[in-house]
């Protein structure tokens, strides 16, 4: 998805917020705010939204020196998702549907996006996951694929959400036969999305084969060599899966990616045809 003028204003705001966390020097605020608004000027919006805002979001380490001002909060999104895990996964075995129940609490999870909200809880998961309604709901078309790939691919987004999407994969891992599992995050720390420090040793316990890597998405480069690996996965047949509205606004011109997201914008809302809090499982055909 290109830049809309109206996500400079979000941009803008989600800077401020950002910053607050680490310093309340009004000289530095003022530095980072200007510096993003020349670097937004500067920039061609035809890159994705995701993009434009990871570019100027650097402003934030360079200012201040902190790398990563959300650090304690992804901890305690973690925290609390993995104590709500035994539960939940309890709640998915005793389901007659596995599968929509997990991909329930998986997009539930897109929740906790700290660029979009700036209050969480990650103990509202549960009821959002039973409230939500989806836009679009492609599960026929991911059943049909679980027969047909030996890897999934998720494209992991916020800290927290992913001890959710554990969920998800858990039941795919066992429909699928214990398929190779590979998770894409991060490589640079942007809000709450999560890196590979983040990711709980927990993980590889519970998936034996799971695999790390990382993307920087503030290179444009790196950006594209993604998008052709993951291009090059899809004529492979595995199962890939974007997690989020970042990583859709990133990487919804890819073709047979399955998409699960919380919409939590208008521009996106409308882009889908959606509302606001509508749940979307989106097979990108």
């Amino acid at each position: 998805m290109e830049t809309s003028p109206e996500c400079v204003l979000c941009y803008i705001g989600q800077m401020l917020r950002s910053a607050q966390i680490v310093t309340n020097d009004k000289k530095i605020l003022s530095e980072i705010l200007k510096s993003s608004m020349r670097e937004l000027a500067d920039l061609d919006w035809d890159y994705s939204i995701h993009e434009c805002f990871s570019k100027i979001y650097q402003a934030i380490p360079r200012f201040t020196g902190i790398e990563d001002p959300y650090l304690k909060a992804k901890e305690m999104h973690n925290k609390k998702a993995f104590q709500l895990y035994p539960s939940l996964l309890r709640i998915i075995k005793q389901s007659r549907t596995p599968l929509m129940t997990s991909i329930r609490f998986s997009i539930a999870g897109n929740i906790i996006d700290l660029g979009a909200l700036n209050n969480v809880d990650v103990n509202q998961v549960i009821g959002i996951a039973k409230r939500g309604g989806f836009k679009v709901n492609d599960v026929s078309i991911l059943k049909k694929m679980l027969n047909k790939s030996e890897k999934v691919i998720l494209v992991a987004d916020n800290s927290g959400e992913i001890v959710f999407d554990l969920l998800l994969l858990k039941v795919l891992s066992e429909m699928m036969n214990n398929p190779k599992i590979s998770m894409i995050v991060k490589k640079k720390p942007i809000l709450n999305d999560v890196i590979i420090t983040d990711v709980p040793k927990r993980f590889f316990k519970e998936l034996k084969n799971l695999e790390l890597d990382a993307i920087d998405i503030s290179s444009s480069h790196e950006v594209q060599q993604f998008k052709e690996y993951l291009n090059s996965k899809v004529e492979k047949g595995d199962l890939i899966i974007s997690k989020g509205q970042g990583n859709f606004e990133l990487l919804d011109d890819i073709k047979g990616v399955f998409f699960l997201l919380i919409v939590k914008c208008p521009v996106v809302a409308r882009y889908l045809n959606s509302n606001v809090g509508d749940f979307i499982l989106k097979y990108n055909q």
